[in-house]
């Protein structure tokens, strides 16, 4: 008896013959070893990154159609990396690098062969962030801004009217760029000018200004890696202010605004940027570039953002509305959703860069 196939019947069989060939590739792709990649990045972009990389990796992200890749997160401060203190070569390194600013990328030496993979993944601003009493008395009761002239006054006294030293917190500046950030905007503000130079640093009348700041941050080297997670579980023992990246203050924000904390914008602004960059030499493989561009396409895309934004980072390209709740219930506290970023401060070159390191030494 002779099959007869119609139509349909041909269709039916040559669909479950597609099929069938799906699930085989897919059974034959899961059994072979995924591609591991290593992100470095800087702790600002940690918890970020590890979300992230557990959503990517649970995708089952393939290169070629054929190779799974799986990303490693690892950290390590900016600065580490264009000092040369991670003493990556040919043959320890990582595939791709988040560092913190795009400054940080142009000042890594010659004989590491990082190149550009897109220019911003995520973006956070400086933000001054103090205990609500300190903050009446440095702005007298908000007739006046929380700023560095407020900070500057406040230090030249030395102690509070209350009692007990002036204690300031930033970011320390051997091992965050957001610490250099953060002494950029006051030569900014002290001397009218967003870009900063030697010769503002060198100028007498800085180090005058400056001086009762310095010693208002001498205890900051010992807080630790994240000021704003310390000040939120131990309070004024901590510091009493600080000038911080707005993600660190968002990571901590329930314990901070329980303990009646204000928020404000420095108007000379150092924004953290976050470049993703790929190690690229002879031993790169063109499947571990594709990996690399396929993590950051996905750190770039809707849901990337969105988890940016669920750890306390903002869009590269835009800011959180209100649907953002994170950011949506700090505004009550001082964080705006849309605040004036317009003048940012840049160093002049990675020499001056380096001076302003050495300037709490």
């Amino acid at each position: 008896m002779r099959l007869q196939f119609n139509r349909t019947t041909f269709i039916f069989f040559l669909f479950v013959i597609i099929i069938a060939a799906i699930f085989g590739i897919q059974e034959v792709v899961q059994r072979q070893p995924p591609l591991e990649i290593t992100i470095t990045v800087d702790p600002l972009a940690e918890a970020w990154a590890r979300a992230a990389a557990a959503e990517y990796n649970d995708s089952t992200q393939l290169v070629n159609g054929t190779t799974r890749i799986q990303v490693a997160i690892t950290v390590t401060d900016d600065l580490d990396v264009w000092r040369g203190n991670p003493n990556w070569n040919s043959s320890n390194h990582p595939d791709a690098w988040i560092a913190s600013s795009s400054l940080s990328a142009t000042y890594i030496p010659t004989s590491l062969p990082f190149t550009p993979v897109v220019t911003s993944l995520a973006r956070t601003p400086l933000v001054w962030g103090g205990f609500g009493n300190r903050v009446a008395v440095l702005t007298n009761n908000d007739l006046q801004a929380f700023d560095w002239t407020a900070v500057q006054t406040v230090a030249t006294n030395q102690r509070w009217e209350s009692g007990g030293n002036v204690n300031m917190a930033i970011n320390w500046t051997t091992s965050s760029m957001s610490g250099v950030g953060a002494l950029m905007t006051a030569i900014a503000h002290q001397s009218n000018s967003t870009t900063i130079t030697r010769d503002l640093i060198n100028d007498a009348a800085f180090e005058t200004w400056f001086t009762p700041i310095h010693d208002s941050v001498r205890n900051a080297e010992r807080i630790g890696g994240s000021p704003a997670e310390a000040m939120a579980s131990r309070g004024t023992t901590v510091a009493d202010f600080a000038l911080l990246p707005e993600v660190q203050w968002l990571q901590s924000i329930d314990s901070l605004v329980a303990d009646g904390f204000t928020f404000s914008y420095p108007t000379y602004q150092f924004i953290l940027d976050f470049p993703i960059l790929s190690w690229d030499d002879a031993q790169t493989t063109d499947k571990q570039r594709e990996a690399v561009q396929s993590f950051a396409n996905f750190l770039i895309s809707n849901r990337g953002q969105t988890l940016a934004i669920e750890n306390g980072l903002r869009p590269a390209n835009s800011d959180p509305d209100s649907t953002a709740t994170l950011f949506a219930n700090a505004q009550a506290y001082g964080i705006q959703l849309t605040p004036d970023l317009t003048q940012i401060v840049q160093p002049d070159n990675r020499n001056t860069s380096e001076a302003i390191i050495r300037i709490l030494e």
